[in-house]
């Protein structure tokens, strides 16, 4: 018996060492690969169609500085440097805009393509690109070609990035369509009432009560973005949307900070610019900056992969950035279809046909996904992508975008922008944004200073509640067309000389209040009280904003949860429950990593929701409530509203009142934390439970996850302060940031060539680069960079030269 069981322990052992050499094995040749797809910084590269010798100088942090001779040569350099650092991550975001994930990742991704082909994002592009790219006389269809072209030069003769060898995915070439799969993306993930409406029909279907007390409107006393005139039961598909949300591997935009001070209002006499984007965290991250110099031109700017001109950016005259404008662009359409005719819905004008577009899902590993899309009047049929909306509307519900309405116009509106002299240029471009809705806000070195909401705004009837579905067949609760440029909420040149955006909602023009899913304004009334501290500004001051993690509105309602709860009887007298009060007594809001207070607000939170609209919601929706803006926003009203309907748990006999419920939130708060972190209250930090990762696509698996990942490291900020870095509520406890700053910028014209700026990890995407993660932890800790603009200081720093020459 022993002989046989040496044996099998010796075959068990000569398995085991195989099967660790293998891996060994498969890692170093991982390992060897990547190394091989390093990024070239420095030699001499022959391309086919330049058309002149252009250079160029990587810094410190691999920032591209472009020396070209001619604008089209510069944007094909700019291609090809983009693409060896970003491929991957571009062909990833082209794919989803076309909803063509399943045929690089499998079936797990139908229904997101599903999804995606039912919006019509690619049909659009691929209009919008016949549309505006139809001949190449006008200069930004000359650059834009260039750049696809230097694109596909870097797949012609670079290395694929190990990502390509790991998936599967073969080599293609990249296209002018492409370029507006990009900007529809943007717009897809701008718009939030893919999750809120649906949810808001479900939460109005228990009564108009419930949905009153949740507040999805505008609250009143509320800090507004100021205009000025111009001196010169629930739907449980939306679970299934968050899920596939969560999947995309590439990252929707959430809001951002904006702030601008005139010169009057800075210690200098200069125009101070200052903008963070808040986007999903991922890796590679979401900007990839770059300079351009070419005879006319000298420009900075935050470019999004795979599209040619810059997002954000800045010449030697001007400066912009963005914020999300939030406005709501979609609606929801209940329609009546034909009980004699399925191929049929009613209008005004009586029956009419469903228009019907064929699609085709290519599955890797797998059979074609073939099905149709219904179209309306108003836009396509969602009910068969939108998991269970009969439980919401059997009768079909169509979807009224914005976006798909008119063709793109983002790709020559940034190469405007980029090219503005003055602010008469800049607002003649930002004028023709249709879609995403953007805040755009502007600072010169004239010393103008400018905020933009710039979109169509949809003119709706004065009893339309865009937040529910609407009636399809009537024509009653149709829009009625859009506000000119000229009426859409703005402000230039102010008399307070300061001007900013924190996704809150606009102030009126002409009486006017824009519906939208605006964030609380926690962010903007922080701005506000800082700006209004001191008369002159300085670059020292913005820093200090963007890196604020102070939330004054969460101290408050803290400071409530504590009164409410000590005043019951009931609560314990235990150490433990002692110490976790006067953690929430004391709190001033700040969420440094070492902070015990937010660690028990948000745990209490969560159960505080939980217990009081869980249970009307039921699991799935409840789920899909804590990651929407109305969730932010209805904190303010709905804690204080003692007779809300929604205290009352409904399966119980009992009828709940608020501090009941905050007292058995209390309660399993505190048990799952001594649970979770122990009974030492004092080891309760924030940055125990709230930790930053950068995920790559390729690191959602271990253990590519210790490769292609950066982080975790413990993360300060929270929910809508200024340094925001967002999570989700969770029965869990454990808050890994899912958003936040994708950039922070601060432009000073009075030495606009040493802007500064910082990354979340790098400007590489290939996980070999050494600029992969190299200001991963200058971004935690708030610390900044320079954006070099000066040639002698360049070409004196730069460690490495690159030079492409035509073939």
């Amino acid at each position: 018996m022993n002989r046989y069981l040496s044996r099998m322990l010796k075959w068990i052992t000569r398995i085991g060492i195989g099967l660790i050499s293998l891996i060994c094995l498969i890692l170093a040749s991982l390992y060897f690969y990547a190394q091989s797809c390093k990024p070239e910084y420095q030699g001499r590269r022959t391309l086919k169609g330049l058309k002149q010798e252009v250079t160029i100088y990587f810094d410190d942090y691999g920032i591209p500085h472009i020396y070209a001779l001619n604008e089209p040569d510069a944007y094909y350099a700019l291609g090809y440097v983009h693409a060896q650092e970003r491929l991957f991550q571009m062909d990833m975001i082209r794919h989803v805009g076309a909803g063509r994930l399943s045929e690089l990742l499998g079936k797990d991704f139908i229904q997101i393509d599903r999804f995606l082909r039912t919006l019509g994002i690619e049909a659009h592009a691929k209009a919008s690109a016949s549309t505006y790219m139809r001949d190449t006389t006008n200069a930004y269809q000359k650059a834009a070609i260039a750049y696809v072209n230097g694109i596909n030069s870097f797949i012609d003769q670079g290395k694929l990035p190990v990502e390509y060898k790991l998936i599967g995915i073969p080599k293609s070439y990249f296209t002018v369509d492409d370029l507006y799969l990009v900007s529809g993306y943007m717009s897809f993930s701008f718009a939030l009432a893919f999750k809120t409406d649906p949810l808001c029909q479900g939460i109005y279907g228990l009564g108009k009560k419930y949905l009153n007390e949740l507040s999805p409107h505008y609250v009143e006393g509320t800090e507004r973005i100021p205009c000025s005139k111009s001196n010169t039961r629930s739907d449980s598909s939306l679970l299934c949307i968050n899920e596939m949300l969560n999947l995309l591997p590439v990252a929707p935009w959430i809001g951002s900070n904006a702030f601008v001070a005139a010169p009057s209002r800075t210690q200098n006499g200069k125009v101070l610019f200052g903008n963070d984007t808040h986007i999903a965290y991922a890796q590679p991250s979401v900007w990839y900056e770059a300079h351009l110099e070419y005879p006319g031109q000298s420009f900075y700017g935050n470019f999004l992969a795979g599209f040619p001109f810059a997002a954000i950016g800045h010449n030697q005259k001007i400066a912009w950035g963005l914020t999300i404008l939030e406005q709501d662009d979609v609606d929801f359409y209940i329609e009546k279809q034909n009980p004699e005719n399925e191929n049929e819905y009613l209008t005004p004008d009586g029956w009419a046909t469903y228009e019907i577009r064929k699609e085709t899902v290519k599955v890797k590993g797998g059979d074609d996904v073939h099905f149709e899309v219904k179209h309306t009047r108003h836009g396509p049929v969602m009910n068969s992508v939108m998991e269970d909306l009969t439980e919401v509307e059997r009768n079909p519900v169509s979807m009224f975008w914005v976006h798909t309405k008119f063709p793109s116009t983002l790709l020559h509106v940034t190469y405007e922008l980029a090219h503005a002299q003055n602010i008469t240029d800049a607002e003649g471009a930002v004028a023709k944004i249709i879609s995403p809705g953007l805040n755009v806000m502007y600072g010169d070195a004239d010393g103008n200073i400018a905020w933009w909401a710039a979109a169509k705004l949809m003119k709706r009837k004065p009893h339309v509640n865009p937040v529910l579905f609407l009636d399809g067949s009537s024509g009653k609760d149709d829009i009625i067309g859009y506000y000119d440029f000229k009426d859409n909420p703005h402000s230039i040149n102010p008399a307070s000389g300061f001007l900013y955006s924190a996704n809150n909602q606009p102030d009126s023009m002409q009486g006017i209040l824009y519906p939208g899913y605006y964030v609380p304004d926690d962010r903007a009334q922080k701005i506000v009280t800082y700006a209004g501290l001191k008369e002159k500004l300085t670059v020292a001051d913005f820093k200090e904003w963007q890196g604020d993690v102070i939330s004054n509105e969460h101290a408050r309602y803290a400071h409530s949860f504590f009164e409410w709860i000590q005043s019951n009887p009931s609560v314990g007298k235990d150490q433990v429950s002692i110490q976790a009060l006067n953690a929430l007594k004391n709190w001033n809001g700040s969420h440094e990593v070492n902070d015990i207070g937010p660690t028990v607000y948000y745990k209490l939170l969560y159960h505080m929701w939980q217990m009081s609209v869980a249970d009307e919601l039921g699991e799935k929706p409840f789920l899909t409530f804590l990651n929407t803006h109305l969730m932010k926003n209805a904190i303010r009203v709905f804690i204080y509203n003692e007779q809300s309907e929604w205290w009352d748990h409904i399966k119980t006999e009992a009828k709940e009142t608020r501090n009941d419920i905050m007292l058995q939130a209390f309660k399993r708060s505190i048990e799952q934390l001594q649970h979770q972190l122990g009974n030492n209250v004092n080891e309760w930090s924030w940055g125990r439970v709230h930790t930053l990762e950068h995920i790559n696509p390729v690191g959602r698996q271990k253990p590519l996850n210790e490769f292609f990942n950066v982080g975790p490291l413990a993360a300060p900020g929270g929910m809508e302060t200024l340094n925001n870095s967002g999570f989700q509520l969770n029965a869990d406890g454990l808050y890994p940031a899912t958003f936040g700053p994708s950039m922070r910028v601060i432009i000073d014209f009075a030495d606009i060539e040493h802007s500064i700026s910082i990354n979340p990890t790098g400007q590489s995407g290939v996980f070999s680069s050494e600029h992969y993660d190299d200001q991963a932890l200058a971004y935690i800790n708030c610390k900044y960079r320079k954006q070099m603009m000066n040639k002698k200081e360049i070409t004196e720093t730069g460690k490495n030269k690159l030079i492409l020459s035509p073939r």
